[in-house]
């Protein structure tokens, strides 16, 4: 896996620890607002991002479960 540095570099450096965060954690999610950085991300390959719109979807999801 790249460094959270590697990837967030030419997106945003300022969001470096929230991505180094979410890739130490074992099946986390980064949940952010932040359009840039999620189409960057989903540029990049990294899978384990989602939008609030994503985050309401699977919880949505899950209560109908």
């Amino acid at each position: 896996m790249k460094s959270a540095y590697d990837i967030v570099k030419d997106i945003d450096a300022d969001d470096l620890l929230f991505v180094a965060m979410a890739n130490s954690v074992p099946d986390a999610k980064l949940w952010t607002g932040d359009k840039k950085l999620h189409g960057g991300l989903l540029k990049k390959g990294v899978s384990n991002v989602m939008t609030t719109a994503n985050l309401l979807t699977y919880l949505n999801k899950r209560s109908a479960e």
